[in-house]
């Protein structure tokens, strides 16, 4: 592993990574996207970037992305496995693997409990194979029709109303108010990273819908626009008695802007079954979803105990 370097020793060119970027996925580098989710990290100015150079040429790299997480309520450093790539002239040296292995250590001794990520079928494969990888699960695209959606359902509908605009500084205040999740393992939704997040972002622009129930605000969905559909990132609510009812007006409401509505939902959750009754199925593949731990102090093996959304992947 001598010839792994690491960014914040050794800041590594941009014209390297543009380059190799380009020659693996055959499109143009958003290099205002690497800026932001690497330079502008809210909670780590530590770049955590690991590559090999070789004549020139940035043979190989990996790179993840600082987040935290919350286990049994308690917050520690996690990070999100985000960027990896390998030169075509150097495929099949290794290369990759070593990184990988050498930037978990540092993570490692820089007191991170874990790396998560959402691998496609190749990544998938080497990082169980050579990086201690657990699978969680594979998600699938949990997504209604219009016309499937089931609104004969929906209990109280006279009692909801709804405001949305994209999203804004007010909309996230509020929003950090609410809650997101009961489950034991969490990533953290705090102002810095909302606003990181779905604000800051240079491709995507993200929106939300305010749900109102007797006049009072129940629930957020923070979504964005995918074609003719919509991928929700997150949903926050008032309290658990109002929590499904918001969401599934919420839901109804966005039928009016979209002829799909998508999300991840968690297969043991009360959500994921109300999801299906109102029309929700799994469709196609997405990702596997998986971690690596770093210490046996925390247990985070647990599928069922985690909450995720689109708002975790660096995809959506």
């Amino acid at each position: 592993m001598s010839n792994v370097q690491f960014h914040f020793i050794k800041k590594l060119d941009y014209s390297l990574i543009i380059d190799t970027w380009e020659k693996v996925y055959n499109k143009k580098f958003n290099i205002d996207y690497w800026k932001w989710r690497f330079e502008n990290n809210p909670y780590d100015k530590k770049i955590y970037v690991g590559y090999i150079v070789e004549n020139d040429i940035l043979a190989s790299y990996y790179a993840v992305s600082p987040t935290k997480i919350i286990i049994n309520n308690k917050t520690y450093k996690a990070a999100l496995m985000n960027m990896a790539m390998t030169h075509p002239n150097y495929q099949g040296k290794g290369h990759y693997i070593n990184i990988e292995l050498a930037l978990h250590k540092q993570l490692k001794d820089d007191g991170f409990v874990c790396v998560y990520g959402f691998a496609n079928h190749n990544a998938h494969r080497i990082h169980k194979k050579h990086a201690g990888w657990i699978d969680l699960a594979i998600l699938n695209q949990f997504i209604c029709k219009r016309e499937n959606y089931k609104a004969r359902h929906i209990k109280n509908s006279d009692k909801f109303c709804f405001d949305k605009d994209c999203v804004n500084d007010k909309i996230l205040n509020q929003a950090i108010k609410l809650q997101y999740s009961n489950k034991k393992i969490k990533l953290l939704r705090d102002y810095d990273f909302l606003k990181w997040r779905l604000i800051l972002n240079p491709i995507n622009k993200y929106c939300y819908l305010k749900i109102f129930q007797n006049n009072k605000l129940s629930g957020v969905i923070f979504y964005k626009h995918f074609s003719n559909e919509i991928d929700i990132l997150e949903y926050f609510y008032l309290d658990i008695g109002s929590r499904y009812d918001s969401l599934i007006n919420g839901i109804n409401f966005l039928f009016n802007l979209s002829d799909q509505v998508n999300i991840w939902s968690n297969l043991f959750s009360r959500e994921h079954l109300l999801l299906e009754e109102f029309g929700f199925i799994e469709c196609k593949f997405d990702t596997y979803f998986g971690t690596i731990p770093f210490s046996d102090k925390v247990f985070i093996n647990d599928y069922s105990e985690w909450h995720y959304r689109f708002l975790d992947s660096d995809v959506f």
